[in-house]
């Protein structure tokens, strides 16, 4: 199991910047180290690992997760990240009252 406190300690080169950019204020709830691993993680992981899927904890499959990754067939070689829209009513909120999306589910090439 991944202790995400020792994971950030080692990443906290890259996090600690980002926090600082990226967060409204320190504290915040998505100001947490876990919120930013995921764009540095690469950095751990061992050389002959050169693909990943990185997942919430609380999704719900309604079909064969192989699918998703066979998505890296279709990645070209300049692709190195597949992403997709939030789907949480949230998501939607966001885009009506700031102009923007949420985005989740990361394929990492």
């Amino acid at each position: 199991m991944l202790n995400v406190v020792e994971l950030a300690k080692k990443l906290d080169f890259i996090i600690e910047p980002m926090q600082k950019h990226f967060s409204y204020k320190p504290g915040a709830y998505y100001n947490h180290a876990l919120f930013f691993l995921s764009v540095a993680m690469h950095r751990l992981l061992p050389e002959s690992v050169d693909r990943a899927i990185m997942l919430d904890a609380d999704l719900k499959f309604l079909g064969d997760i192989a699918q998703l990754y066979k998505h890296f067939d279709e990645f070209g070689d300049i692709n190195v990240i597949g992403i997709a829209h939030e789907a949480q009513p949230v998501s939607h909120l966001l885009y009506i009252f700031f102009g923007c999306f949420s985005f989740d589910g990361v394929v990492l090439k």
